[in-house]
């Protein structure tokens, strides 16, 4: 291993920089790299509140390492020094330590040999805006450069007037003269990632040593995510080179869009020449890249193999007890909770689990439902009593949420006390929760698997129920669940709920029909006379239904989605007496009824805002059932795909979650492949073969919702099984 030597870097980082610029280095006798410093800084319109800069030195001897030190210092940029005398030079790792220490929102790789314009960083701010980073953090940008001559080129740059400077060699590289040109490549290593995005994909690879390929083989993974561009067909093929290629295939043709994008916009780096020696020992790592690379792209395509994420190393540390459980230890939220600890809580005690946390400092305890397990639940009591930060994990009341909570679990947690929810929203917020109404009301797809919807008015045919008679709703849960366990309330049992439903059904009016829905994952319902039993889809249900009586399910929230009056009898997460009612008697609940009780239409948004945009984090789910020990039947998830992430330490993430991509064929970008894309209409029937098979292997890896959901589809899901069965054939 190496040791870091970090200059107390972590506290006197800039809190307030957008974005950190981070340049990797180590001395080498082609040219004096602490000259070189300073090229970074030289864009005189540069706001050095927004923008912080951090050099990260892997190994340089001794003497030049005091060098370097002594210029950042001047300069007043942040350096890192990495004592890997010893060991191979390791660009990735650089540039990963910079990342992790780092605490701006995004970050951007620059060479130490590129110098900006005037007015460049400014851009990149812009573009930063401009491409909604913020909304999109799984997209990138990527930065050209130019590549100026010895003598004429470089000369000439540093005496030019600075206000036409970049125009001035944008208008030679146009011109094609080699006199000050001596290439130009917009597929670079200059790119900007929101850096919660880097960290979850591991940075980049440091299995890459010497020189070349890492930045190529990162971007390559993270293009999948990005969905700016559609594919190009054989997107694994190495073909052309970034300057020549006119025909969308192979990775290279959509890696440069990401570079051509910001080109056309005058974004540009200027690369001040210096002497390449092709014997050195760092160029000839050269080869063994690239071959590295390749295997890497397959093995990510196939496999979706990636390095394991890197932490935030500002965010202290977190203690975990699985490293199976997707909801505590995933990919995309492992770099928000800092160092990560493991210790296995089957074989740890809880005094040796007290012991570690406070042996080793820990800043935060994540855990998934504490009254899963009689020891996980005494563990939990003892450190909320010692009051150390528990975060609670456990999927949410609506399709795709996981909630974290800092205060507590469901509804012991003061996360839903109306404080937090009650206030004014604008229209634009308004908006946001409408529209989930629609989507949701619109989708069949539900938490638990259902049978196909068929309408309200199908519905209530099918029950033999007339269309003037009202439904009060009973959708039962399950006995052995956490919240009926711990969070009955005052109604105390799963068979008191049972006998009041049945009092209910005997002594309410004859114009309402008590319509019971057995748990999905229940074979056998509680016999209740007087009711009707429906196994139909839960969406239909709420549709047809006038108000609905439950323990302290989360079909209540999904009631709020239909604006139905809710009772519930147990503890519930979502209680307001503007919105629903807890009842302890069936009198009590008849007599609501007959005052004909009506939710809070306003209200029910605030709170609806607050879950979807503040609390609930969202991703799609790969879930089975599985045998339980009560009999029944249980859904355990094997992996969560977050596109919104919220309530982990202050941060809020957003991820595009379209298949969809953002810039069609119809880009003017995609000129230079105009010619290519008209015949491939015309391509041949193996090609079109060969294509389905990459994209049913990218979505069954990558996207494995999605499959389900074609799979749910019967003329998509025999053509999938199509595909699947020729894909040796096709390979």
């Amino acid at each position: 291993m190496y040791k870091t030597n970090t200059y107390k870097i972590e506290n006197n980082l800039n809190q307030y920089a957008i974005l950190t610029v981070i340049i990797p280095i180590r001395a080498t006798i082609s040219r004096d790299i602490s000259e070189r410093i300073e090229y970074c800084i030289s864009d005189k319109n540069l706001d050095r509140q927004k923008v912080e800069f951090i050099v990260v030195d892997d190994g340089s001897d001794n003497e030049n390492h005091l060098r370097h030190k002594e210029v950042c210092d001047k300069l007043n940029i942040k350096y890192i020094y990495l004592d890997t005398r010893s060991i191979n030079i390791c660009m990735s790792r650089a540039r990963n330590i910079g990342a992790m220490y780092s605490i701006s929102k995004y970050i951007m790789f620059m060479d130490v040999d590129l110098y900006p314009y005037n007015g460049f960083y400014n851009d990149v701010l812009n573009e930063i805006h401009i491409s909604r980073l913020d909304k999109f953090c799984n997209d990138f940008l990527m930065f050209g450069a130019i590549y100026l001559t010895k003598d004429l080129g470089t000369n000439t740059f540093f005496k030019s007037d600075e206000s036409i400077r970049k125009n001035l060699f944008i208008h030679k590289l146009l011109e094609n003269d080699k006199d000050y040109i001596e290439k130009f490549s917009t597929g670079t290593s200059v790119n900007v990632y929101n850096r919660y995005n880097y960290l979850s994909h591991g940075g980049y690879d440091e299995e890459f040593e010497k020189w070349g390929y890492e930045d190529l083989e990162f971007n390559s993974r993270i293009i999948y995510s990005s969905k700016k561009f559609p594919m190009p067909s054989n997107h694994l093929l190495d073909y052309q080179n970034f300057q020549n290629i006119v025909e969308y295939k192979g990775w290279k043709s959509i890696y440069r869009l990401y570079g051509d994008m910001s080109f056309q916009k005058g974004i540009i780096l200027f690369h001040i020449w210096h002497d390449v020696d092709e014997q050195s020992d760092y160029i000839q790592g050269k080869l063994k890249n690239s071959k590295l690379f390749a295997k890497k792209q397959k093995d990510f395509f196939y496999e979706a193999k990636e390095p394991e994420a890197l932490p935030s190393l500002n965010k202290g540390s977190t203690l975990l007890f699985s490293k199976t459980n997707p909801f505590i230890y995933n990919r995309k939220i492992l770099p928000l909770l800092g160092k990560i600890h493991y210790l296995d809580e089957n074989i740890s005690s809880v005094s040796s689990i007290l012991d570690y946390i406070k042996e080793h400092n820990i800043s935060r305890v994540l855990m998934f439902n504490p009254y899963g397990t009689s020891k996980r639940l005494e563990l939990y009591k003892i450190l909320k009593q010692e009051n150390k930060v528990v975060i609670i994990a456990e999927r949410g009341a609506l399709r795709d949420s996981v909630f974290y909570d800092y205060n507590g679990f469901n509804a012991e947690s003061s996360s839903y006390d109306a404080v937090h929810w009650d206030k004014e929203i604008t229209e634009e917020q308004r908006a946001v929760v409408l529209d989930y109404i629609t989507e949701e009301k619109s989708l069949d797809y539900s938490l638990e698997k259902q049978n196909n919807r068929i309408g309200k008015t199908k519905l209530k045919e099918d029950l033999g129920i007339s269309a003037e008679d009202k439904i009060l709703f009973v959708p039962l849960q399950r006995p052995s669940d956490t919240v009926i366990t711990y969070f009955c309330g005052s109604i105390k049992s799963y068979e008191n709920f049972i006998n009041l439903v049945q009092n209910v059904a005997n002594d309410i009016d004859s114009t309402w029909k008590l319509v019971v829905k057995k748990h999905p994952l229940e074979d056998e319902a509680y016999k209740i006379e007087n009711v009707v039993y429906s196994n139909h889809n839960i969406k239909d249900l709420l549709d047809a239904s006038d108000a609905i009586l439950l323990i302290n399910s989360g079909v209540g929230l999904l009631g709020m989605l239909w604006e139905k009056p809710v009772y519930y009898c147990g503890e519930v997460f979502y209680s307001d007496d503007r919105i629903n009612k807890n009842v302890k008697s069936s009198k009590e609940l008849l007599d609501y009824i007959e005052k004909d009780f009506t939710p809070d239409i306003e209200i029910m948004h605030r709170f609806l805002y607050y879950i979807l945009e503040v609390f609930y984090s969202f991703g799609t789910f790969k879930t089975k059932e599985i045998a339980w020990e009560d009999g029944g039947r249980m859904t355990i998830t094997s992996s969560i795909d977050f596109y919104k992430i919220r309530n982990i330490v202050d941060e809020k993430i957003n991820y595009y979650n379209d298949d969809k991509s953002r810039v069609s064929h119809k880009s003017i970008l995609f000129d230079r492949y105009r010619n290519n894309l008209n015949n491939m209409n015309n391509s041949s029937r193996m090609t079109i073969k060969k294509d389905l098979f990459y994209y049913y292997k990218f979505l069954n890896l990558h996207n494995s919702s999605i499959m389900q959901m074609i799979k749910r589809i019967p003329l998509l899901g025999k053509f999938a099984v199509f595909i699947k069965h020729n894909i040796l054939k096709w390979e």
